[in-house]
């Protein structure tokens, strides 16, 4: 057993498994937790290259949808073929987020430059939601509340994140505390959104530059959660993060993270916390040099399971135990 001090916070993190701090660069170093290697299944296959976004729904062997700018994919057998949804043509062309009810596979939202719209039907029709997102936002990341699917989150490119109440009718802005663009005053682009499914007043952001954030208290407030995650803000952008909870133990998550090394490289780096994202570390997950992270998602054949879906194919990802986290005045 290894004893270890998180660093920025009087607390010490005692893992049943061995610490391993490799060097990402000279400027850093990321916590390491060590595990078996993932497995690889190489049957998955992406629709087109490089999705804005993946999800699928609460049941084993559920579809999988795929947001591209081609439009909307659904995958029934975890990724190995895709069929190509017809959208009405008031949706445009491109679709940039995804998002499955969390109680009902067959309701699938999506998100393009026309604004939010619904299917009760796995994707058969479809149908606008009633609000209209303030200030001609885009919608680039969705969330439902589990525990209130009424509760919906929306994330942007230039407008933050808004917050409805009444499944779309009604939106409101809910950015206070997240990171403003490298340049101007707005919010960063919100790349990723995940609702705790025991309530909705505890909720995540990705973003691509400043890490994950958290909200307890309905998006009125923000606070970043990278303890563990390495340096921010990053240089420059590589791709999209991604957050999956645990439906069986909220606390329990994981996130994916894809940094530039240098002007050629980037590399995929996967974390798990325990403790609602206050403390993280890293899973051992090597890819290859020209493979990334697309999306996290629970395993479409172990809802028990993680998935990391990737330009090249899918990797399962085992959850590691984490003991505890105590104060270390309380250590003898």
């Amino acid at each position: 057993m290894v004893r270890r001090r998180a660093a920025g916070k009087g607390f010490y993190v005692l893992l049943a498994l061995t610490l391993v701090s490799p060097a990402l660069s000279a400027e850093e170093t990321l916590p390491k937790m060590g595990s078996a290697a993932p497995a690889f299944d190489a049957t998955f296959r992406l629709p087109t290259d490089r999705p804005h976004g993946l999800a699928n729904g609460p049941m084993k062997k559920t579809p999988l949808y795929a947001a591209t700018a081609a439009g909307l994919f659904v995958s029934a057998d975890g990724g190995g073929q895709w069929q190509h949804l017809l959208l009405p043509k008031a949706t445009g062309d491109e679709v940039f987020a995804v998002a499955v009810h969390p109680l009902n596979e067959s309701v699938v939202y999506i998100g393009g430059r026309t604004g939010l719209w619904k299917s009760q039907d796995g994707g058969a029709t479809w149908s606008p939601l009633p609000g209209v997102l303030p200030g001609g936002a885009i919608p680039r990341s969705l969330a439902i509340a589990a525990g209130a699917p009424e509760v919906s989150y929306v994330g942007t490119d230039l407008n933050g994140i808004f917050r409805s109440d009444d499944g779309g009718t009604t939106w409101i802005s809910r950015s206070e505390g997240l990171p403003r663009a490298p340049a101007g005053e707005r919010p960063t682009p919100i790349r990723c959104l995940a609702v705790d499914p025991t309530t909705p007043l505890i909720a995540y952001a990705g973003t691509e530059l400043h890490g994950f954030y958290k909200t307890t208290d309905g998006g009125a407030s923000w606070a970043a959660i990278n303890q563990g995650l390495g340096f921010f803000p990053l240089q420059r952008r590589a791709s999209s993060p991604s957050l999956l909870i645990d439906r069986f133990d909220t606390r329990k998550m994981v996130a994916m993270l894809v940094r530039a090394l240098h002007s050629r490289l980037v590399k995929t780096f996967v974390y798990q916390s325990s403790d609602g994202g206050e403390h993280w570390f890293s899973l051992e997950v090597e890819l290859p040099p020209d493979d990334r992270g697309i999306a996290l998602a629970e395993d479409p054949s172990d809802p028990q399971a993680v998935a990391l879906f990737t330009t090249k194919g899918l990797v399962r990802i085992t959850w590691r135990e984490i003991v505890g986290i105590a104060d270390p005045e309380a250590q003898p």
